[in-house]
């Protein structure tokens, strides 16, 4: 959009300056009329329309907007005075998405036995580091902590009584006693404390430096199809986990490698403490006495860097540590990708200007307004703003914020989310988790009779957005929502469409709400709600109309030659192979297959699906109309079903 550069350069000089340079408003922006309703609407629509302008490429993920979109809210919320050097002295929580690791140019081990025999290892030939592995050199004594588990329901611990602190330890793959019926670790059957990602966890727990992981004999004494002999295959380098967030070097060495290890005088070989710890289930670990594993480990990061932007105002007083999370996610959809409602094949900037530009720039009017209020009287509690990447793409931003918070979530005490707030009419607002805290349904019904709103009340707290993430975690959510439109998720959801006074409605409501839940005297109560609730106006979005449109002209949903689709959402789960769905859309074609949220697609067609941001590839493998076998794990049970390809 033209000018929008300029606008933005205004933007990050100062918000007065920005009204000067577009309004030619007299000067005087002060505080005391910072909130008058014509100065709060132009600010929401300078900021809306930056975010939603071509120049900013729709805000996905692949492009470069999305990080213009990111710089430029990190400059409002300095510009507003809030806290924003708590990342390495930045308000950027970064990450990566779709992240490939690759070996470094260095990856070289050493082993040295208690009697001094020192054995040069092999990269891909002798040991292999595993992708959720961290780099670094190494120079650290040997322990042997034999299946790596701690199991207090099983009475079963490895490192019971061992400091392994500082120590590289060996574990041995999969669990004891993993082929007997009668076995407490799931019978037969894998669990939880088989999975590579679950031993790395607990290595780093209990102080590990390194972790070195050994194929059980069963296995290692295993003749694959096709073989004539044993092999002791080494694992594959890629691990679908990022267990320990890469903290330590993580190796797979062959059984033959680490048996020499265990001959000194003191220890029993390792096949022999292997079969007493399946015998009777009593670790055998233990400290390999002047052993030694010293050497370098490198892998190389490949993917696209991502942030959450965060900015903080400061509680004040006894209840200074308890946090409010206020929050809206500013990325959408790019060039159009698998969340699409498109009916066009074409490829076409999706602005988002409701979703999710609207509630970007009611976040940043709600800092800046609970800014001013905390000025004249100080809050009690402490507000982080942040401003979610990857929402579209599985709440990613926000499962890796609450996966590493800035504050314990122990201490985060109610999450407010605005998503799509910019379309309000007829006075409908929806407002979700009303039912997750005793205190939110009498709150929020007085605010919305102050503010004059129809009010659409949903108790639940789970849903298709970012406040989702921390109902799971047990934190009491509000989600602020003005319904959907025959816009939505497509090309022509652009800044001229939205209700700028509206958005200033809901945004002050939401400033009530926030100050209403800092300056109460308890924390808000939270409750289980069963089940979620339907999103507003679903299935009207879908077939491309207005929840009040009487029209029968309707586009068609599926179309021969349209975008092959399934209408499914995903939620990010790093440790779980697969694709984890988290909504089902009605009327879709996976819902016609039987498809349910929570269900794990483990194969599409021919291929295996590994990581969640794979099934956007394998669905452009077909065409409409085309049926396709996949398999699912719902809840431990695999399945197969058959779906035809959406177009849209």
């Amino acid at each position: 959009m033209a000018g929008i550069r300029t606008v933005y350069d205004a933007i990050r000089i100062s918000a007065c300056t920005l009204i000067l340079a577009i309004t030619s408003l007299p000067a005087g922006l002060f505080a005391q009329d910072a909130l008058s309703p014509e100065q709060i609407e132009l600010r929401l629509k300078n900021s809306v329309t930056y975010l939603a302008s071509d120049e900013l490429q729709g805000r996905g993920i692949e492009t470069a907007g999305i990080d213009k979109a990111a710089d430029y809210i990190a400059d409002q919320f300095r510009e507003i005075g809030l806290e924003t050097k708590h990342y390495q002295g930045t308000p950027f929580n970064s990450f990566f998405i779709g992240t490939r690791f690759d070996l470094g140019p260095t990856n070289q081990l050493t082993l040295q036995t208690a009697d001094g025999v020192r054995k040069d290892l092999t990269v891909r030939v002798d040991f292999t580091p595993l992708s959720l592995s961290g780099s670094g050199k190494l120079d650290l004594p040997l322990a042997f902590v034999g299946y790596g588990i701690t199991a207090p329901k099983h009475n079963y611990d490895d490192y019971a009584g061992l400091d392994v602190k500082g120590h590289a330890v060996i574990v041995i793959r999969n669990e004891p006693q993993k082929s007997d019926a009668k076995s407490p670790f799931d019978g037969a059957q894998s669990s939880e404390f088989a999975v590579v990602s679950h031993k790395v966890l607990n290595a780093i727990q209990h102080g590990a430096s390194a972790v070195i992981l050994v194929t059980d004999q069963q296995a290692a004494a295993e003749v694959p199809a096709g073989a004539t002999a044993k092999v002791d295959p080494l694992m594959a380098f890629q691990v679908n986990s990022t267990a320990g967030n890469r903290q330590i070097p993580v190796v797979h060495c062959r059984r033959e490698v680490i048996e020499g290890l265990f001959k000194g005088p003191q220890d029993s070989n390792l096949a022999k403490l292997e079969t007493e710890i399946d015998s009777d289930l009593k670790p055998r670990s233990r400290m390999l006495t002047g052993s030694r594993l010293t050497g370098e480990i490198s892998l190389v990061r490949k993917g696209k860097p991502l942030k959450n932007v965060v900015g903080v105002l400061p509680g004040n007083g006894v209840r200074a540590d308890e946090t409010i999370v206020v929050g809206a996610h500013y990325d959408h959809l790019g060039m159009g990708s698998m969340g699409s409602l498109s009916f066009s094949a074409k490829k076409e900037i999706h602005n988002g200007a409701d979703d999710n530009g609207s509630g970007t720039a009611s976040l940043i009017e709600v800092a800046r307004e609970l800014k001013l209020r905390n000025q004249a009287q100080p809050l009690p509690r402490r507000v982080v703003f942040i401003a979610f990447t990857a929402e579209e793409s599985g709440l990613i931003g926000s499962e890796k914020y609450l996966r590493d918070p800035l504050v314990p979530i122990k201490d985060t005490i109610a999450m407010l989310n605005m998503d799509m707030v910019g379309r309000l009419r007829n006075e409908k607002l929806t407002v979700y988790g009303t039912g997750t805290a005793t205190e939110f349904t009498p709150l929020i019904d007085q605010l919305a009779s102050k503010y004059q709103f129809k009010l659409v009340k949903k108790p639940g707290g789970q849903g298709p957005s970012d406040h989702a993430s921390f109902y799971q975690r047990k934190i009491p959510v509000l989600h602020f929502f003005t319904g959907l439109h025959k816009q939505y998720h497509r090309p022509d959801d652009d800044a001229p469409l939205l209700n700028i006074a509206g958005m200033r409605r809901v945004s002050q409501m939401v400033v009530d709400s926030v100050e209403e839940v800092a300056r109460a005297s308890d924390r808000p109560t939270y409750i289980k709600v069963a089940g979620g609730d339907e999103i507003e106006g679903l299935a009207e979005a879908l077939l491309g109309s207005d929840p009040d449109d009487t029209s029968e002209s309707r586009p068609r949903v599926n179309k021969p030659d349209g975008t092959p689709y399934l209408g499914i959402s995903s939620r990010a789960k790093a440790e779980i192979p697969g694709y984890l769905i988290d909504k089902v859309l009605p009327q879709g074609p996976a819902a016609t297959a039987g498809l349910q949220s929570g269900d794990v697609i483990l194969k599409f067609g021919a291929d295996a699906v590994q990581k969640q941001d794979e099934m956007v590839v394998l669905v452009k493998k077909f065409k409409p109309g085309e049926k396709v076998k996949i398999g699912v794990n719902r809840n431990g049970v695999e399945l197969e079903l058959e779906v035809v390809i959406g177009g849209r």
